[in-house]
């Protein structure tokens, strides 16, 4: 089974003729030619049916402008069963673990973190009650690696995989999403030595290649395909429907667009498969 372990959904109430968006999601809005979040919303469904990807986990981000939050996605993949629930939870929150229970009972197969977003650093200690509540429910954590841009504020040094050791020690199965790559230059400050290192210490650290079709982390991903072991800790992923305009066409659907790019660079079942093992579905290789 191929399951894309990373994608996103527009808010139904969400309407980007009126929205304040940052300069990133101007573009990207300009970029996908649709002018309401009903239309988004039908190709993802669309784009998905066509194959080869099977299943697609849309990860909420709550209190976001422009994508949709925990009840919304919830509500989404109920009415949609190729798609999964991704839940977007506070580790601060003084109900964490009744939090990580009702996500769990509404159907989210894993819990998706944005540190510098939510203004949560990882590694401090407060944290350790919801990575030993994900750790004890086998739950997996996808959390935003590298620079932000899409939904960025607070303190960017949270989203170092650096900040993950805590948990990483706890056993808690993590991917880091972008490696901790950057996007858009070098100028940028890469975080994916960092990434590196925490694969190397620990089994249970992994990374999504989401966006990485891009010229800067197209460099990133033959470094990762270069080292065995790198390359078997690397999930699929699109960041759908962040990263469609790599391609040249944009009318092509992004799910077959990425498979085949990944299936160019050399990846195999393995790693198309990953994700379905991680999340303990059937048809994981």
């Amino acid at each position: 089974m191929i399951i894309d372990i990373h994608t996103h959904l527009v808010s139904a109430t969400a309407d980007p003729a009126k929205l304040r968006l940052n300069v990133w999601n101007r573009i990207l809005m300009r970029l996908l030619r649709l002018g309401t979040a009903e239309e988004l919303r039908e190709r993802f469904c669309r784009d998905l049916a066509e194959g080869p990807v099977e299943r697609a986990v849309v990860c909420a981000v709550e209190h976001s402008l422009i994508a949709a939050g925990n009840r919304e996605v919830r509500d989404f993949c109920r009415e949609n069963p190729s798609f999964l629930f991704g839940a977007n939870l506070n580790p601060l929150s003084p109900h964490v673990e009744s939090d990580i229970d009702g996500a769990v009972h509404d159907g989210a197969v894993l819990i998706k973190l944005m540190p510098s977003y939510q203004n949560v650093d990882l590694a401090d200690p407060r944290c350790d009650l919801f990575w030993d509540a994900v750790a004890d429910r086998k739950l997996p954590v996808i959390v935003h690696t590298g620079p932000e841009h899409s939904l960025s504020r607070g303190n960017g040094s949270y989203n170092s995989p650096a900040r993950l050791e805590r948990a990483a020690r706890k056993g808690v199965t993590l991917i880091c999403a972008h490696c901790g790559c950057q996007l858009v230059s070098f100028v940028e400050r890469s975080q994916f030595g960092a990434w590196k290192r925490l694969v190397r210490s620990y089994e249970n650290v992994y990374g999504d290649v989401s966006g990485f079709g891009g010229c800067v982390r197209r460099f990133w991903l033959r470094r990762i395909l270069r080292d065995p072991l790198l390359k078997s800790r690397i999930v699929f992923g699109t960041d759908y429907p962040s990263c469609v305009h790599v391609f040249r066409r944009n009318e092509e659907n992004p799910f077959r667009a990425w498979h085949a790019f990944f299936k160019d660079a050399g990846l195999d079942n393995a790693f198309f498969g990953r994700g379905a093992k991680l999340l303990g579905l059937e048809g994981g290789v």
